[in-house]
C-alpha cells in the first residue's frame, strides 16, 4: 500500500465509533449507494449515484435497531425509553432482548436521523433507516 493509502487507514482506525458512524453516513450520501450493499455482495451500478428525473426522496421513516452493544444496555434502554416516552422498563428492556426490532414509524428525516443519532451514542452499533 502506499503511505497515503497507509495515512488514511491509521486516521479511520483513530475515529471514535460516533466519528466512524458520520463518515460512513457521508459516503452514503455522498455515492448514492449504502455500505450494506456490500456486505450483501451487491455493487452499485453504474452511476448510482446520479438521481433518476423522477426519483423523489422519502417522507417518512422506520428506525430499526438491529445490533448493539450488550456492555451498554442500560444506556441503550434509558434512551429507548426516552424515545418512546409510553414504554414502561420491562418492554424497554424486552426490546433490546428481541433485536432486530422496529422503535419508531413514520417520522420525518430529520427526527429519524436525530434517534439514530441518540442511539448511537448510547452504545447502539448497528441503527437502519428505512
Amino acid at each position: 500500500m502506499s503511505n497515503i493509502t497507509n495515512d488514511l487507514v491509521d486516521k479511520i482506525l483513530s475515529l471514535t465509533v460516533l466519528e466512524a458512524a458520520e463518515l460512513v453516513k457521508m459516503l452514503e450520501e455522498k455515492t448514492g449507494f449504502s455500505a450494506s450493499s456490500f456486505a450483501a455482495g451487491i455493487a452499485p451500478a453504474a452511476g448510482a449515484n446520479a438521481v433518476s428525473p423522477g426519483a423523489q426522496e422519502k417522507s417518512e421513516y422506520k428506525v430499526v435497531i438491529k445490533e448493539v452493544d450488550s456492555s451498554k444496555r442500560i444506556n441503550i434502554i434509558k434512551a429507548i425509553r426516552e424515545i418512546k416516552s409510553g414504554l414502561s422498563l420491562v418492554d424497554a428492556k424486552g426490546f433490546v432482548e428481541s433485536l432486530p426490532k422496529e422503535l419508531v414509524t413514520n417520522v420525518s428525516k430529520d427526527e429519524a436521523e436525530k434517534i439514530k443519532q441518540k442511539l448511537v451514542e448510547s452504545g447502539v452499533i448497528k441503527v437502519d433507516l428505512e
